[in-house]
């Protein structure tokens, strides 16, 4: 295209120079072919300089596909499609619908004095994560917004005691780790300073730690952080309810949740369902997992046991032994029945539980 308007430009310059060189030929003579008058051949010139300004012009702009525009949300829509809770996904029949039991503990304050305008947000937050997890249909979520993990004990022993007492495969545990508030103020130099409105800051920081109930090893850490600029302090009726997620600091904690829901998920997504041997008689194993936890009949399962002693915290030192398979022969709400299949006879003696795979 772009050779093409060069060839015109050059044939309508020599066009113009023709006619503006040409010769003047006295009006009273007469010729088959005579040239323009002056008048004539000032006319042909304008024309002709603006045919070849429309060839100089520069292209006209072109609106932007569609599909450039979208861009950014089929950018988002494959980064949605590569996350683990995506791969994994808990649709019927697929390995992953089984529902994990997951024990989520209290939200302590590191500084209690940055939170006097949100009492009780430690039960408040985790009762609020509780029901995002509750609503992926991904978990059972257990109710532990009464208790927390004391760190200057044995975090190991603490967080299997817990997982054996609410029934729990993963134990959430965590603390917020900042509230803190920064007042904004205006400057007037010898005079000092006034509060300036609506200009305060507001940092909300948190950790999360993701516990394996059975070993109490810690799977995974989770920090999320966030500020609010403007109305950082709480006002309304509620902590964590009711109108409280219409304010400046409500949408920016409702955000940070997203997030922690969001990790969570990614994280636990793909691990399978373990649960507890919790009785055995010869080749008859009973579970503590059953059709809320999308167990059917026919489902087939890993027995494992574990030998040897735990050298550390992290539940190292032990060996993880595959003794049999197990087939579900009764599946009860909260249990379910198994045959043991081969003709190996586990040491039931020993730890034991069954995992998906």
């Amino acid at each position: 295209m772009e050779i093409g308007r060069n060839r015109m430009q050059a044939t309508l310059t020599s066009l113009v120079l023709k006619v503006y060189k040409a010769p003047t030929m006295p009006v009273s003579k007469r010729t088959r072919f005579p040239h323009p008058s002056v008048p004539a051949r000032w006319l042909m010139f304008a024309v002709v300089s603006a045919m070849l300004t429309g060839c100089v012009l520069p292209p006209v702009a072109i609106a932007p596909a569609d599909e450039d525009r979208a861009s950014p949300e089929l950018v988002e829509r494959a980064r949605q499609a590569t996350r683990p809770s995506s791969v994994c996904s808990a649709s019927q029949g697929s390995p992953f619908a089984m529902r994990k039991k997951v024990l989520v503990l209290s939200m302590p304050v590191q500084r209690p004095i940055e939170a006097v305008d949100l009492p009780g947000i430690a039960q408040a937050w985790s009762l609020v994560l509780q029901q995002r997890l509750e609503g992926s249909d991904r978990f059972l979520v257990r109710n532990g917004s009464n208790h927390y993990i004391d760190r200057t004990g044995d975090v190991r022993k603490q967080v299997t005691s817990l997982a054996q007492l609410f029934d729990a495969q993963i134990v959430i545990a965590g603390q917020i780790g900042s509230l803190g508030m920064q007042p904004s103020r205006i400057n007037l130099g010898g005079l000092g300073s006034l509060p300036q409105p609506f200009g305060d800051r507001r940092v909300i920081e948190t950790e999360l730690e993701l516990f394996d109930g059975q070993t109490g090893a810690r799977l995974k850490q989770l920090n999320h952080n966030t500020e609010v600029r403007g109305a950082v302090v709480n006002h309304s009726g509620g902590i964590l309810r009711g109108d409280f997620f219409h304010s400046q600091l409500g949408a920016a904690v409702g955000k940070l949740l997203d997030r922690q829901f969001d990790d969570i998920q990614d994280e636990l997504a793909c691990l399978p369902l373990q649960a507890r041997i919790v009785r055995a008689q010869q080749k008859e194993v009973h579970i503590d997992a059953g059709f809320t936890s999308n167990i059917k009949l026919g489902d087939p399962l890993r027995i494992l046991q574990r030998e040897g002693f735990p050298s550390n915290g992290n539940g190292e030192g032990q060996v993880e032994k595959t003794v049999g398979n197990l087939v579900i022969k009764q599946v009860f709400p909260e249990s379910a029945v198994g045959q043991l299949e081969g003709e190996e006879q586990p040491d039931w003696r020993l730890n034991g539980f069954v995992r998906a795979w």
